[in-house]
């Protein structure tokens, strides 16, 4: 059944440049470790 995410989880990668990853599917948000789609952003 498909789940509703209501936002993205914002994830702090590593590294020292400042840039935010936004999760919208995923390991974090669903579990799934099959499909994910992420926005890469630098701040």
């Amino acid at each position: 059944m498909a789940k509703f995410i209501e936002a993205p989880t914002i994830i702090a990668p590593a590294g020292n440049l400042p840039k935010e990853i936004k999760e919208f599917i995923g390991v974090v948000n669903s579990g799934n470790s099959v499909f994910c789609i992420h926005l890469f952003a630098f701040t």
